[in-house]
């Protein structure tokens, strides 16, 4: 049989145990560090275009649908696009 440490989920494979910690056992920092690189990540698959009616900028992340922004600037864009992920 598996042992296993406290705040840890045990993985039973026919080959064998693995234990794995839970999101749980990370600390606030840990956790906010994890939520910010993967924002990271994703914003760095951000695509820009400028809108040819206006001159605004649009901004999307490939598979995050409905993750989008529009703003007058790409700053702008940048930051509402990161909202948008972020809600």
């Amino acid at each position: 049989p598996c042992q296993s440490k406290a705040a840890m989920r045990i993985l039973h494979f026919s080959h064998g145990c693995y234990a794995q910690p839970h999101l749980t056992e990370y600390n606030e920092g840990q956790r906010k560090t994890m939520i910010r690189e993967y924002i990271g990540a994703a914003m760095g698959k951000a695509h820009y275009e400028t809108l040819p009616d206006d001159g605004s900028y649009y901004g999307k992340i490939p598979d995050f649908n409905g993750v989008y922004a529009n703003a007058a600037t790409l700053e702008e864009c940048r930051n509402l696009l990161e909202e948008v992920l972020e809600e």
